[in-house]
C-alpha cells in the first residue's frame, strides 16, 4: 500500500507502514468517510504523525523509533549527516543502468 521496499526479514508486515505482507491476508479495505475524523480530508491520513519522518531517498515514512536510518532503504536519517552523493557511473556495476539499483533483491518485497 505504501510502495516501500522491504527486506526479507519483514515476513509479516511492512517495515514502514505496518500493513500486512501482500498475499498473507485479504487486502485492507479503504477507510470510509465515516472513519475519517471530522475536519480532516482523505489526504490528511497520510500526513506524518508526531516524530515520524520521510526518507529523502525512498520517500517511505518512518516511525519515531527509526532514529538513525530509514527502516526501508537504510539511508541515514536526514539532518544527521551530509546528504549521500549520487552514485557515479563508475560505481554502477557493468551491464546495469541507474534504475537497476532500485530493483528488488532476492527475498525483498514491495508493500
Amino acid at each position: 500500500s505504501c510502495m516501500c521496499m522491504n527486506k526479507p526479514e519483514a515476513t509479516i508486515k511492512c517495515s514502514s507502514c505496518e500493513e500486512k505482507k501482500p498475499g498473507d491476508a485479504p487486502p485492507a479495505k479503504a477507510p470510509s468517510a465515516a472513519s475519517v475524523p471530522a475536519g480532516e480530508g482523505w489526504g490528511d491520513q497520510f500526513k506524518a504523525k508526531p516524530g515520524e519522518w520521510r526518507c529523502d531517498s525512498c520517500m517511505c515514512m518512518n516511525k519515531p523509533e527509526a532514529t538513525i536510518k530509514c527502516s526501508s532503504c537504510e539511508e541515514k536519517k536526514p539532518g544527521d549527516a551530509p546528504p549521500a552523493k549520487a552514485p557515479s557511473a563508475a560505481s554502477v556495476p557493468a551491464g546495469e543502468g541507474w534504475g537497476d539499483q532500485f530493483k528488488a533483491k532476492p527475498g525483498e518485497w514491495r508493500c
